[in-house]
């Protein structure tokens, strides 16, 4: 008895009823505020222009593919311009008749079965920092226009392959594609522009150990490289030069007649590394030659502001230890496959 009178409801009525009502009561309330207020946001609110999205909208990828020149972007918003090289075949080395000529410029045919991009100009001081935060030039005085000197072969890779590794890290790079150094037979490829004279203007006259009278319009070298920095190197001594001048060095890219193809300062200025060890040529055609598969010395190529007349020549080729760097040697930045494999699709570049 005692059990079944305590669970009786009291006196007063239920009170979980109670509460119930209350509760259904509160919300009803609240919904009827919120439907209100939904109301008077609809009313008020501004009307969107036809074609416009509150959501964010997606800028459409620059692509850049082959057959196009390519503006890269550098660290602190500067630029390096490459030109696109399309495949072609041309006769590498020089003829027996050349001035100047060289023992290891043996003509031979060469291949190129897949295009490249080249730097439009060798690589300056200022985009050397910009990548590098540094600058090793001896003649930082010629200005951050001027190509980059002191530089050895490793380090010219080092640059390349931080721009590889930036830009593949962005997604801006085609699978198999890096930033590197042209081979030696990309570099007279690009530098003849189809020219097979030892110039690509035309023929050289060696009038005398640093003059050449068709190198003035196009090239910085022995014979015309006068500077009035004090950094410039003593060159009084220096005999048969085009023009008299007590030092000399590098001056700023682009400021001398460019090839048929837009290539500036490839004759002249600093010599430029090439990726090959240096070596004898194949014989017989070549089809895509990266020279020797070891060696003690890499290939630079083109002359510089230090160079006698014959060294001025597209064949003529030299070398260097690829550890040490001096102030006649830079570089020009190239775009290419590495590797043999041939390409399944045009390389995109985003």
């Amino acid at each position: 008895m005692e059990m079944e009178e305590s669970l009786r409801p009291k006196a007063g009525g239920n009170t979980r009823s109670k509460r119930r009502r209350f509760t259904l009561l509160f919300l009803a309330i609240g919904l009827a505020l919120a439907l209100a207020e939904t109301g008077w946001a609809k009313a008020n609110e501004k009307p969107r222009k036809k074609g416009k999205s509150s959501k964010v909208i997606l800028v459409e990828k620059k692509v850049v593919e082959k057959g196009q020149n390519h503006v890269l972007d550098l660290p602190g918003g500067g630029k390096l311009e490459l030109l696109w090289v399309k495949p072609g075949e041309y006769s590498m080395g020089s003829p027996k008749e050349e001035p100047g000529r060289g023992s290891d410029e043996a003509p031979h045919l060469v291949k190129l079965t897949a295009g490249y991009w080249l730097g439009k100009y060798e690589v300056t001081q200022g985009q050397w920092e910009a990548v590098m935060e540094s600058n090793p030039s001896n003649f930082a005085e010629a200005g951050n226009n001027a190509p980059v000197e002191k530089v050895s072969w490793k380090s010219a890779i080092e640059f390349c392959q931080k721009l590889t590794e930036r830009e593949g890290t962005a997604g801006r790079l085609a699978p198999g594609y890096e930033y590197t150094l042209p081979t030696e037979a990309q570099w007279e490829f690009a530098c003849r522009a189809g020219r097979v004279k030892a110039l690509y203007t035309g023929d050289l006259t060696i009038a005398g150990e640093r003059n050449g009278p068709e190198l003035d319009a196009m090239a910085w070298y022995g014979g015309n490289s006068g500077v009035d920095y004090e950094e410039g190197y003593d060159s009084s001594s220096w005999v048969e030069k085009q023009f008299e001048h007590n030092r000399a060095g590098t001056h700023e890219v682009g400021l001398k007649q460019p090839n048929a193809w837009g290539f500036h300062d490839m004759i002249g200025n600093v010599y430029e590394w090439c990726y090959d060890w240096y070596g004898s040529y194949e014989k017989g055609t070549a089809t895509d030659p990266e020279g020797p598969s070891n060696g003690s010395k890499r290939v630079i190529r083109g002359g510089g502001w230090f160079s006698k007349a014959d060294k001025c020549r597209s064949a003529n080729r030299n070398d260097r230890i690829p550890v040490f760097g001096n102030s006649s040697v830079g570089f020009r930045l190239a775009l290419r496959r590495m590797g043999s494999e041939v390409e399944a699709s045009p390389p995109s570049f985003q």
